[in-house]
């Protein structure tokens, strides 16, 4: 659908409320068992302010659920957000050396939404910060962030019950949050509640106007969870009409493994006492551009004639990777059709469920295994074969980001 085509969304239009959309591109994915969210949705750009986001099927008690209850960010070792690695204590570093940035008084009240870990609460308090609140919508994070000292609640966005209804901050930050949430004019008006008049909001999402400079694997920046596509623009355009003031933004290169590159961009708002609703920048298309290149490098990168191999002969195979790499290889190429007798993953809360018929085991199933083992990182991959290495394991390895012929032999 590489010129588009014009739909009716399901969702109109979460900046300007436009009923329309431009189809770029029709994402699938393959679901494990009791997954709360859809199978597939139209990737879409706003003809009228161009808005870039996943026309789902989806409602938010479906995306509060999946966060609740499926949550990815619970393993401290694999998850992201916990500062666990040397990449993610990094970047939450650097998040937090930027808010010190923008909020020089460290006795500022700091409320961080979808905390996840802990980590940058920790970066926060290495920056001199005392007053720090999080919260998260997954119990089991919110367990480890007040095992770390630190005051953590239970909830999200649209649930905050556990924070006092007077209670006001003089910071809230969204790290890496807003591209997650379905609603987000009720969003906006949220954030806003918890804000002291005068006090600032840091965003920080994936910066969608250059995700054509940035190409990782084919399809990564489309996802079940990454369902809107911001830039600095459609930032201003969401905030400023509903009672904020532009302070400033910034544009981040992520090192998220080996010397791949994430593209990031934060946005620094302050609330108040009335918006310019009738503010809105004129798009320059930016997103929808650099959406258009991503979906061209990932047509012309798509070389995975190996799965049409193994879905030939039906040799049996093991995919290590129940992530979101896996999810859309098998929702759109003939891995689906293998003969996948195991799925193995390190994430101990994705152990002893099923993708379909097939369970999800720990990587030790993979000594009672003989055949082909297809490792489905975007990021780990290298790790990953590195580790089955060390396992001692005699299986043949072939990693998904690779074109056929350059399977490790093990």
């Amino acid at each position: 659908m590489m010129n588009g085509n014009m739909k009716k969304a399901i969702r109109s239009c979460l900046v300007c409320s436009h009923l329309f959309g431009e189809v770029l591109h029709h994402q699938r994915f393959a679901l494990p068992e009791n997954h709360p969210l859809p199978e597939a949705y139209d990737v879409v750009a706003c003809p009228s302010c161009g808005f870039v986001y996943a026309d789902t099927p989806a409602q938010q008690a479906d995306y509060d659920r999946y966060y609740n209850e499926f949550s990815k960010y619970e393993d401290t070792t694999l998850a992201s957000g916990g500062g666990a690695s040397e990449l993610d204590a990094r970047r939450l570093k650097k998040t937090a050396s930027d808010i010190r940035g923008f909020l020089p008084d460290t006795n500022a009240s700091i409320l961080d939404i979808g905390c996840a870990n802990g980590g940058l609460l920790a970066a926060l308090k290495n920056e001199g910060y005392s007053h720090l609140t999080g919260l998260d919508p997954s119990r089991s994070c919110v367990e480890h962030v007040e095992r770390m000292g630190f005051r953590s609640l239970w909830g999200g966005l649209f649930c905050d019950s556990a924070i006092s209804p007077t209670e006001q901050f003089d910071c809230v930050i969204l790290s890496h949050v807003l591209e997650h949430v379905c609603a987000l004019p009720a969003a906006v008006e949220n954030i806003l509640r918890r804000l002291k008049n005068g006090g600032m909001i840091y965003i920080e999402v994936p910066d969608a106007s250059r995700y054509g400079d940035y190409p990782i694997v084919p399809y990564y920046y489309f996802d079940c969870e990454h369902i809107n596509h911001f830039d600095e623009t459609v930032l201003k355009n969401l905030f400023i009409p509903c009672g904020c003031e532009y302070v400033a933004h910034g544009q981040k290169e992520l090192v998220v493994a080996g010397n791949r590159l994430y593209p990031a961009v934060y946005v620094v708002f302050r609330k108040t006492d009335a918006g310019n609703t009738a503010y809105r920048t004129a798009c320059q298309g930016a997103v929808r551009e650099s959406v258009r290149d991503h979906l061209r490098q990932s047509q012309q990168a798509r070389a995975h004639e190996v799965f049409e191999e193994f879905a030939k002969t039906q040799q049996p195979i093991v995919i290590w990777g129940v992530g979101s790499h896996a999810l859309r290889l098998m929702g759109n190429t003939a891995l689906g059709k293998c003969n996948i007798v195991a799925f193995v993953d390190k994430d101990k809360k994705k152990q002893g469920t099923r993708m379909g018929a097939v369970v999800i085991h720990d990587p030790n199933y993979l000594y009672h295994f003989s055949g082909t083992v297809v490792v489905c990182a975007a990021l780990a991959s290298d790790d990953i074969i590195k580790e089955i290495k060390n396992m001692g394991i005699p299986c043949p390895v072939v990693s998904a980001n690779e074109r056929p012929g350059s399977q490790h032999i093990l």
